[in-house]
């Protein structure tokens, strides 16, 4: 059963720049073990608009005893008019949006796992371990004695990175349509501790689809409660809901080196996945020149 996984649907997790399984800790769990995609991908993103008028008188209101005057008659005045008819003391400007921010990639991944699925027939290490090393990397960990570390990037690392994107501005440096500089902005990051640095996780779906520091928001997982015969579940599910750690921009999320037109299926029949064919337009005939008359 492990070789009929779609190779375009496979998900990869990465814990700097270490496999999940690998980063985990957890050992037993079979090799041939994949995640894969169960539901369609969803990605949102939110636009934060404010009225600009609103905030510049707020701020002068504030700044102004004399402003604060007037806003005030201003807003008796509105008030009056409203009263007495249908009228306001507005335009259409009043209430105009002004862009004033973007939130980061929001996406909720769910895996399934059953006995059998890697051919192994084990509840515990196809099963159970797996939904356990996924909850390593998407909780938070001891990391001796009296600390914890974060499922995300600390301070350090969130300061370490914008730092070398600073340094790219200044001197010119373009990481990402060179090489060098790619590699210069990430040693920054390398040579920091990974305890310093927190978790920097990355998530890549087949070939299409690629989240670089993403943090999980919420984990959830579940095991059935039938079992084998050393009493591990033989199935069980995990949902994770991340959030990319920066603010989303056009392309993101896409693995920009190749195709962004979706997930190929890669043979699989589905009815949705197949293109209609559209209908050829026949040519235009020209009528007899006697039909024409």
């Amino acid at each position: 059963m492990a070789n009929n996984y779609n190779p375009n649907k496979i998900v990869k997790i990465l814990d700097g720049k270490v496999d999940w399984k690998t980063a985990s800790g957890i050992k037993d769990i079979p090799e041939d073990l994949e995640l894969y995609l169960e539901n369609d991908l969803s990605v949102s993103v939110t636009n934060q608009y404010e009225d600009p008028i609103k905030e510049i008188l707020e701020a002068a209101k504030d700044a102004n005893k004399f402003v604060s005057k007037v806003v005030d008659v201003a807003k008796l005045v509105n008030e009056v008019a409203g009263l007495i008819g249908n009228v306001r003391l507005t335009t259409k400007y009043t209430g105009a949006q002004a862009w004033t921010g973007s939130s980061p990639l929001s996406f909720n991944l769910s895996f399934n796992f059953y006995m059998g699925m890697a051919d192994a027939w084990d509840g515990k290490t196809e099963v159970y371990l797996p939904i356990a090393a996924l909850g390593r990397i998407f909780m938070a960990t001891t990391a001796g004695g009296l600390f914890l570390k974060g499922p995300g990037p600390s301070y350090a690392a969130i300061l370490t990175q914008m730092g070398q994107s600073i340094w790219n501005n200044i001197t010119g440096a373009n990481p990402d349509a060179n090489t060098e500089a790619r590699a210069f902005e990430q040693s920054g990051v390398d040579k920091v501790s990974g305890y310093v640095l927190g978790k920097i996780i990355s998530i890549q779906i087949g070939n299409i689809y690629k989240f670089n520091s993403v943090i999980p928001k919420n984990f959830s997982y579940s095991f059935s409660k039938e079992t084998d015969a050393n009493g591990y579940p033989i199935s069980g599910s995990c949902s994770v809901t991340c959030e990319t750690v920066y603010v989303a921009t056009a392309g993101d999320g896409y693995n920009e080196e190749l195709s962004s037109t979706g997930i190929p299926n890669n043979g699989e029949t589905r009815a949705k996945d197949i293109a209609p064919t559209p209908t050829p337009t026949p040519p235009a005939v020209e009528p007899p020149y006697n039909a024409r008359r």
